[in-house]
């Protein structure tokens, strides 16, 4: 659902599992959040820009695919 946040995930290379742990959710709460089950939570997405390298909660939280922006 959140095509750019997806991406830089895969950019950084960072884990699924290790996002949910430095948010302090589970795996799984992680993937329903990601996938538009869930929603995230304004704390989520700051702490979600900081670790994808400062990329604005705009760009990360996009319902569709844009281009690459910091």
């Amino acid at each position: 659902m959140y095509d750019n946040l997806n991406a830089e995930i895969g950019r950084k290379g960072l884990l699924k599992k290790e996002i949910a742990a430095k948010l302090n959710i589970s795996p799984s709460a992680l993937r329903m959040k990601l996938s538009g089950e869930k929603r995230f939570f304004i704390d989520e997405a700051f702490k979600l820009s900081e670790l994808l390298g400062g990329h604005s909660i705009e760009y990360l939280f996009s319902k569709e695919a844009t281009k690459w922006e910091k």
